[in-house]
């Protein structure tokens, strides 16, 4: 699912660091979770403040 995937704020170029880690087991599994057990698709997430808007995908599905 999200595994080594990186998230860029819209706008952004030039050069970062790293160093600073987030143990996110919780939002992982929570992630998962709406995935697999509710059938949604997780598409990006938008911060403000302290709130994590989590987006999902409200495009028709297609089934072949």
């Amino acid at each position: 699912m999200f595994e080594e995937k990186v998230f860029w704020k819209e706008g952004f170029e030039g050069k970062v660091k790293g160093g600073l880690m987030f143990r996110s087991f919780d939002l992982s599994k929570f992630l998962k979770k709406i995935e697999n057990q509710m059938g949604e698709e997780v598409v990006g997430f938008v911060f403000e403040d302290n709130n994590l808007n989590i987006l999902i995908n409200d495009n028709e599905k297609i089934s072949v």
